[in-house]
């Protein structure tokens, strides 16, 4: 394409000394004007929200441009793909100072371009079904059988399953939006019951924790042991301390023993509110009876040396379902 410059009329003008200024006039006209305008190509150009950006020789390869932005942000399951910017092709003479190549369209063009102005915006839309699960809902209920603080499940619940159809929108491939549009419940869900106890807990009622029963130091372990005097498998733990000191129960219970037992001694047995039972034996004295309640921390019996035994010292065990368990992994 050639442009009609001050040079080119300068250099006009020299020859009106040899010819008649109508004659020269004419030469322009005729000859090298006439030429420029029918140079004049004819392009496909690219407009973004009404502003003209670049051309391309054919129709076909400005398209071509333009669709493979389209397709990069195509999916198998996409219901449309469309700029989010006006764009407009269409046919031009090449009177502007645009870019004239399908590379540099391409380039400012690209939704990946961080530095063009006119970098278009890709958003795709797809409908996505998805299977969903809602946890079910608690409901709570009032009862005087349980104590206050103390939660009882009644019922177990069941999740609410569903198929929920979405449309998901994609600006330049990132996801931005999620809709439900709509959904078929496969589980319909139940609730969940929990008795919450209104009733309170009186002194005697257990903790589930225990406490140590006694002041002093272990001098045997639960296990298996090497003595001379008493059991090889000891079932519980020996706590040495003065003569006479308090025994207290380590919860609250009731008190299912309390007399001789054999090799134990004097002896005590509470069982808890949870069904566990500990044992407190080799006693000098008792201070409770059996079926009475005793709280958490009361003293129960006083420390000897009663039955088979070689000093003064508590042999304190906690039993679940009555098998031994070792005490330490009990107490704090």
């Amino acid at each position: 394409m050639r442009i009609i410059s001050k040079r080119f009329l300068a250099g006009a003008l020299a020859v009106m000394s040899a010819v008649s200024v109508s004659g020269v006039i004419g030469v322009l006209f005729n000859t090298e004007v006439t030429a420029v305008f029918a140079e004049k190509e004819q392009m496909w150009a690219v407009s973004v929200d009404g502003e003209t950006v670049g051309a391309c020789s054919t129709m076909e390869e400005a398209s071509e441009v333009l669709q493979e932005f389209l397709d990069r942000y195509t999916t198998t399951d996409a219901e449309s793909v469309a700029f989010l910017q006006d764009v407009e092709l269409f046919e031009m003479n090449m009177d502007e100072d645009i870019l004239t190549t399908a590379d540099d369209l391409s380039r400012i063009l690209d939704p990946e371009s961080e530095n063009s102005e006119y970098a278009l915006d890709v958003l795709t839309e797809r409908e996505v079904t998805e299977h969903r699960v809602t946890e079910c809902e608690v409901e709570y209920y009032d009862t005087v059988e349980l104590y206050r603080g103390e939660l009882q499940v009644t019922r177990e619940g069941t999740d609410r399953e569903e198929d929920v159809t979405m449309r998901i929108e994609y600006l330049n491939g990132g996801e931005i939006l999620r809709t439900d549009l709509y959904s078929t419940v496969t589980v319909e869900g139940e609730a969940q019951l929990v008795a919450r106890g209104i009733t309170e807990k009186p002194v005697t009622a257990s903790y589930g924790e225990y406490i140590w029963p006694a002041e002093g130091v272990i001098t045997s372990d639960f296990g298996y042991r090497t003595v001379s005097v008493g059991s090889s498998n000891h079932k519980g733990i020996d706590i040495a301390g003065e003569f006479n000191s308090d025994i207290i129960a380590a919860d609250g219970g009731e008190v299912i023993f309390a007399g001789v037992n054999g090799g134990y001694g004097n002896m005590v047995k509470i069982r808890h509110d949870n069904g566990t039972v500990t044992f407190y034996a080799h006693c000098n004295s008792l201070c409770v009876s059996e079926g009475e309640r005793v709280a958490r921390g009361q003293t129960i019996a006083r420390m000897g040396s009663t039955g088979v035994s070689t000093g003064t010292h508590l042999h304190f065990e906690v039993r679940v379902n009555d098998v031994a368990q070792d005490p330490v992994d009990y107490l704090p």
